[in-house]
């Protein structure tokens, strides 16, 4: 009877001597600062400040992007050269050429056999296409990926110009929007994965109709760029 009395008041007073303990703790600076020391190595690491200054540097880089838009006859792809300015670590002027590669599906054999004639799809398809604009980063931070620590931007574009069909080299007016995420491996190196919706229209007329054709396509792209 005794003994259950003694784990009684032991079971009792526990929470008290546990909170005076932890109270003790508090005002010991020795063991806080122990601590906080070995907090501060324990390999934690947070964002603080951009990692990289890009103001006023320059970048240049290629890409290969596939084009998707759901196109019944021809599968494209483009291989792109961009050149970008950095205004500050938030803005940067941007250049980007695209050179278009087509090849007919065997739909669209089929349907040049059938009809006597190509699809407008073949007929007006991508030759090149010249881009200029700007690109906000308003976000940015760290990750650690195989134990290494990466750098990365996500970002958004706007851009303007003019894209070259190949039907007698005709030039339309060509718009373009997106997002990616730059990962800078190196002060000086990055790969970048960006979405793009792109769109423009073109005129088009035969004996018997006139009207404007209105294009939208996507394309996925996987760069690398060099900073200078």
């Amino acid at each position: 009877m005794r003994t259950h009395r003694i784990l009684i008041l032991l079971l009792l007073y526990f929470p008290v001597f546990s909170f005076a303990g932890f109270e003790e703790l508090g005002k010991n600076k020795k063991i806080l600062e122990q601590n906080s020391f070995q907090f501060s190595n324990s390999g934690l690491k947070v964002v603080q400040k951009r990692w990289l200054e890009k103001q006023y540097l320059s970048e240049i880089g290629l890409s290969a992007s596939p084009v998707l838009k759901g196109f019944n006859y021809s599968d494209t792809y483009s291989l792109d050269l961009y050149y970008r300015w950095f205004l500050n670590n938030y803005f940067s002027l941007g250049f980007r050429y695209s050179y278009y590669e087509n090849s007919i599906r065997q739909e669209g054999k089929d349907a040049i056999n059938l009809r006597g004639r190509s699809p407008l799809e073949l007929i007006y398809h991508h030759k090149q296409s010249y881009l200029a604009g700007i690109e906000w980063y308003p976000f940015y931070g760290k990750a650690v990926l195989y134990n290494r620590l990466i750098h990365f931007d996500l970002y958004f574009s706007v851009l303007a110009g003019q894209i070259e069909l190949a039907h007698q080299e005709k030039r339309a007016s060509h718009y373009s929007a997106g997002m990616g995420l730059a990962q800078w491996w190196h002060k000086n190196f990055n790969t970048r994965l960006s979405v793009q919706a792109l769109y423009y229209k073109y005129p088009f007329s035969n004996k018997s109709e006139k009207q404007d054709v209105h294009e939208y396509f996507y394309k996925i792209s996987v760069s690398a760029g060099v900073l200078f």
